[in-house]
């Protein structure tokens, strides 16, 4: 069978299993997370529902504040990063995590099939600004390769290839979760070698986007 983007697939299996020596690395997005599967009925959420979820819960305070009953405007889904920080401001750090961890409910997820095939196959590295475990919990059942995780900068010097990069932190551990504008900001100074590994993967390897959308602000930053 021949696809209109063979070529590309061409590219990317010379640098999975040819001659090419620096090889392929995956960024995974929260789109790829829709192949999880569930122990109930809730499906794991992308940026759009988090979104949607912000909205709400911030409309309903400034509607409790001002006692008027006028209808909310539609959320900005193009904004998550915004409605999270004016979440923050209102409610508190605390409460903006709880909150994703409720809409995200990594405990009622489990890897798919895809998240083992994708896993399977032989990056050089993988990146992921997904909170959930998803990546991880896959890695920790296949026989090889054996992925090492790398969840702040001061863990990559002690870790070999191939490794999982948790760029925005996850839901396992108390690391910080990157999601509010201010997170954006401050991120470059902050997580200063994972931009630097980010920026050298997609300039030394074949450079792949899986559910993900490209237009995350950091990721707009990184690429140019």
């Amino acid at each position: 069978m021949t696809f209109p983007d063979q070529n590309h697939i061409n590219c990317v299996r010379d640098a999975l299993w040819g001659s090419s020596a620096s090889g392929a690395s995956l960024m995974v997005g929260s789109g790829f997370s829709k192949n999880a599967t569930s122990s109930s009925a809730h499906a794991a959420p992308t940026w759009v529902d988090l979104a949607a979820a912000l909205h709400t819960k911030l409309c309903s305070q400034n509607k409790n504040a001002s006692k008027r009953s006028t209808p909310v405007s539609k959320p900005d889904i193009h904004s998550p990063a915004k409605l999270a920080q004016m979440y923050e401001n209102v409610f508190g750090r605390n409460d903006l995590d709880r909150l994703i961890c409720g809409q995200i409910r990594d405990d009622q997820l489990m890897p798919g099939d895809l998240h083992t095939r994708l896993t399977q196959l032989p990056w050089r590295d993988v990146f992921t600004t997904n909170w959930d475990t998803l990546l991880e919990r896959t890695c920790m059942v296949l026989p090889e390769p054996t992925y090492d995780v790398v969840y702040t900068p001061s863990h990559i010097p002690i870790v070999s290839q191939p490794r999982i990069f948790k760029l925005h932190g996850t839901l396992s551990s108390q690391f910080p979760l990157i999601v509010t504008e201010n997170d954006y900001r401050t991120y470059p100074e902050k997580f200063a070698p994972f931009v630097i590994t980010v920026k050298l993967a997609m300039m030394e390897t074949v450079f792949i986007l899986v559910g993900f959308s490209g237009d995350n602000p950091n990721f707009k930053e990184w690429s140019g």
